[in-house]
Order: structure tokens, then sequence, then C-alpha cells
């Protein structure tokens, strides 16, 4: 029922305005959402020790893509400075060719047209890729809390007290 619930008002804020996820940091919102939403319905025991590392990862993802967008001063639904640099490269590239109807010419031209969906795709993979990296993060210390935990130990390397002071 819960699940039920759950998807009836996705769809319901979707209705008419599902542009808004194309947003890269929206992007990475929403999918931080969906993962504890997975986690928390279904609660897979591949993702139990993963799961806070990629929703951190997710809000990471999305502050990382806002302060890119505020660095930049654009708003998310024009282009950034690595959108900005693709878009005058391709074109200077482009008109530089000497056949100018060549398949490289038309790629180029291509990408300067669809430059805000190249840079959005660019860096909604960047952000999937911090979410991974959260996971990932998090089972690494996940597994070093559980040895350290078995051995007694505090999970912190130990002190070595032959060590150089740095006093």
């Amino acid at each position: 029922m819960l699940l039920v619930v759950v998807v009836a008002l996705e769809m319901a804020m979707f209705q008419g305005a599902w542009e808004i996820v194309l947003i890269p940091s929206i992007t990475m919102v929403f999918v931080a959402f969906n993962l504890g939403l997975f986690y928390l319905l279904v609660r897979p025991r591949s993702v139990k020790t993963r799961i806070i590392g990629m929703i951190w990862g997710g809000i990471a993802a999305f502050f990382a893509m806002g302060g890119y967008f505020w660095l930049g001063n654009s708003p998310p639904e024009m282009l950034g400075p690595v959108g900005r640099l693709m878009e005058g490269a391709s074109k200077s590239w482009g008109t530089s060719l000497p056949d100018q109807q060549g398949g490289l010419a038309t790629i180029l031209r291509l990408l300067s047209s669809q430059t805000t969906w190249f840079e959005s795709a660019l860096l909604d993979l960047l952000g999937i890729a911090v979410i991974w990296a959260g996971g990932w993060l998090q089972n690494g210390l996940h597994r070093r809390r559980a040895r350290a935990r078995a051995s007694g130990g505090s999970g912190l390397p130990p002190l070595d007290d032959r060590a150089a002071s740095p006093v």
C-alpha cells in the first residue's frame, strides 16, 4: 500500500512538469529520494551497507551541481561554464574545418546546437558517479568497522609510539 501511495504522489507531481527532472541538480535529488524509498520498501541485502553513503552522495551531488551553476552565474536551464566552453569550442572548430559538409563538421554542429543536453547528461553521469562513490566509501567503512569489532579494536589504526613527535 505504501508503495502505491509513493508512486501516485510522484506521478501527480510530474504531471505536466516532467521537464524539471532534466535539470541535473533536480535529477540527483530524485535519484537520492528514490534510492531511499527503494531501500525503505524493498530492503535488499546487497544495498544494506551502502545506502547511507549513496544517499549522502546524492545530497553532495545536488549541492555540487547547485554550486556549479551558482559559480557560473547561470540558472540550471541555461548553460554552465563547461557548456559555454563546449559550445564555443565546437562552433569555432566546426567553422575552421575545410569540409563544412563532412561528418566531423556535422557532429560539431550537432554538439553546438544541443550543448544544454550534452552538459546535462555529463553532469548527471558525474552525479551518479558521486552517488556510487558514496556507497563504495560507506561499504568500505562498514567492513573496516566490522573487522575492528571482531578483533576488539576501535576501527582506527593503532598509534605508533616510536614515531617522531611533531613538537
